[in-house]
Formats: C-alpha cells, structure tokens, sequence
C-alpha cells in the first residue's frame, strides 16, 4: 500500500525556495521531490515504512544534504491518508 506525502521546508521559519528533499531507505534514495518557490514539496506512491531524509539546498546547512546527519526521518503509515510532512531548519 502506498501513499502520499507532502509538507514544507522552512529555514527561520521563511520557506527555502529551492532544492530537493529525498527520502531514503536501506541506504538509497527512494523519492525524491523539488521544493518549489514557496517551500512545499509532494511525492506519490510512497510505500509504507521509516524513512531518513535529505534536504539537499544551498539554502541549508551541508548536513541536511546527508540522510545519515540531517537527523530528519518521517513515518509512512500502511491504510492512512496523506501524510504532512514539514520540516523546520534551524
């Protein structure tokens, strides 16, 4: 079963206009999305399970851009709608 998953990607709570947030599974990139001018992205026919995420923008620290140190993960629950997902950078 799969789903959707959407959000917005603030830095100091201003959207970060531009990038690419990807999540990662076992190690590899298994989604990814562009973040659009007004911070928010969407991705479809996400397979259930725990995801590590990476914001990878020159709007963000480098370690964001790293799944292993970005310290970002999300939830994707079998039978449920979409999922919001935003993410807030210090």
């Amino acid at each position: 079963m799969s789903g959707m998953i959407g959000g917005r990607v603030l830095r100091g709570g201003q959207p970060v206009t531009a990038g690419k947030v990807e999540l990662h599974s076992n190690g590899a990139a298994v989604a990814v999305a562009d973040i659009n001018a007004e911070g928010s992205y969407s991705m479809d026919l996400i397979e259930a399970g725990e995801y590590h995420v990476a914001i990878v923008s020159e709007h963000v620290p480098e370690k964001y851009a790293d799944p292993q140190t970005s310290g970002l993960t999300i939830q994707m629950e079998a039978g449920t709608g979409p999922l919001i997902a935003d993410f807030e950078i210090p």
